[in-house]
């Protein structure tokens, strides 16, 4: 049986009136692999971690810790530019409390995060990407079991970005690793559990392939006539589906290809070009999701609103 290592119980954050995290909870258990957290910009990822942290007094709900072998590692690592890479690793473990290490435990995470020929270099030497390394060295030094990563592949080129992919990926198979991203592409590498965060609060969390079925749009249909597209788009509304419209064409999920056929009449038959079924990207599931929250939020609002 797992154990549980962090757990949130309905945590709310409200600072001065903004709500930067609502009812959230979630939980994490002493298991190695990739989590990926996503969420639009100020949705309220770094918010979350670091309310794990301590950095925010919680306005409701509870954060348990049931162990002290948690790290974070910020998107801009912050170093003094005057010490060596060695140096700034026995510093993580001096702050931390941490017993001294003999240099070869220093040499092998350095090997791990490709830094092995910099251990003697002073870091105002050093590029971003080698100072994104360099914090992850820096919080492996802690030896922790669970290891919190903001935006780690931000503002890398393509090469800078896989590097860094390639070492979460290898750390994933003996530590459970959380990062955030909005760079799907990076989260669909490697990720084996996605979180969705919107506006402060969790709104998935689950594997990718499940966000994949879940917003997979069933039928894709074409039509050449703005008529027909609008009375269809009606149609589809009225039964409730999720629907897209990128010019003339139509994406809707939420029903059978033998239902919708039976809304359709001979006017809209007489504007469809093609029907077929679509696959999706984990970026435009990731797309559909947040604007179908954002549909069932200003449904319900309507809802509250009708009922006064």
């Amino acid at each position: 049986m797992m154990k549980k290592l962090i757990e949130l119980s309905d945590v709310s954050i409200r600072i001065k009136k903004r709500c930067i995290l609502e009812n959230f909870s979630i939980s994490f258990s002493d298991q190695t692999g990739v989590i990926g957290l996503v969420g639009l910009n100020g949705a309220g990822k770094t918010s979350f971690i670091k309310s794990i942290f301590g950095c925010y007094s919680i306005t409701s709900g509870k954060i348990l810790r049931f162990t002290d072998e948690i790290a974070y590692c910020p998107d801009v690592p912050d170093f003094p530019t005057d010490m060596t890479t060695l140096e700034v690793l026995e510093y993580s473990r001096m702050l931390s409390n941490k017993k001294r290490k003999k240099l070869e435990f220093y040499k092998n995470i350095l090997q791990l995060v490709g830094l092995s020929k910099s251990i003697n270099r002073e870091i105002s030497y050093f590029s971003r990407g080698m100072k994104q390394r360099l914090g992850i060295a820096s919080v492996l030094a802690l030896e922790p079991q669970i290891i919190f990563f903001d935006e780690p592949t931000s503002a890398l080129d393509p090469k800078g970005r896989e590097e860094i992919i390639e070492i979460l990926r290898n750390l994933g198979k003996t530590k459970l690793v959380i990062f955030s991203s909005h760079i799907l592409n990076d989260v669909e590498k490697i990720a084996n559990r996605i979180i969705v965060i919107h506006k402060g609060k969790k709104i998935f969390d689950d594997n990718i392939l499940n966000l994949l079925i879940h917003n997979d749009p069933k039928i894709l249909v074409t039509l050449n006539r703005e008529s027909s597209l609008s009375k269809l788009k009606e149609r589809l509304v009225n039964k409730k589906c999720f629907c897209v419209q990128d010019n003339n064409t139509l994406q809707f999920s939420g029903l059978e290809l033998y239902d919708f056929l039976s809304l359709l009449n001979e006017n809209i038959c007489s504007g469809i070009v093609s029907i077929e079924r679509g696959q999706i990207s984990l970026e435009q599931s990731f797309d559909n999701l947040i604007e179908r929250n954002e549909y069932s939020n200003v449904s319900y609002r309507n809802e509250k609103m009708d009922t006064k």
